[in-house]
């Protein structure tokens, strides 16, 4: 967003080793998360996220596994940053099937890069940025998106 966020909410925060990072940076942080891993020292807890404002809120892995997303257009934001694992050819039954990160039990939402930019879209917010950067990490041997992170600002 081209600034450190004042605020930051990150909602599936699983060892909070971001929410430390942000909280060593100077921003006021909270987390969400249905576990009961530890926050970090310093971090807050939420438990509805959709109650109080905040400059930025991450999904970093977590949206794709939440039965009901609709509650994204009631976030009291100025950013929403996601990652999710890229569903590059979700008609296709015999390459959706075998998908690595296909987990009917765990993912209940499934996003191309179209999609994602849509749904976000639909719900207030506009695209920012769209990268794979994940995947210079977490190399796919198909040479294909693996992991979407997008960075969407909301409008509305």
């Amino acid at each position: 967003i081209g600034r450190l966020p004042t605020s930051i909410l990150d909602v599936g925060y699983g060892s909070g080793d971001f929410l430390r990072v942000c909280h060593n940076a100077g921003i006021i942080s909270y987390g969400s998360d249905i576990s009961n891993h530890p926050l970090p020292k310093g971090v807050l807890s939420v438990r509805d996220k959709v109650e109080d404002p905040y400059d930025v809120i991450t999904f970093f892995d977590s949206l794709e596994h939440m039965e009901d997303i609709s509650f994204v257009k009631n976030l009291k934001c100025n950013y929403v940053v996601i990652s999710v694992p890229s569903c590059n050819h979700p008609e296709d039954e015999e390459w959706f099937s075998s998908w690595k990160h296909l987990r009917p039990d765990e993912h209940l939402w499934h996003f191309s890069p179209h999609a994602l930019t849509k749904f976000m879209k639909e719900n207030g917010y506009n695209l920012i940025k769209q990268e794979i950067i994940e995947d210079d990490i977490r190399v796919d041997p198909n040479n294909t998106p693996n992991i979407i992170s997008g960075v969407y600002k909301k409008i509305c």
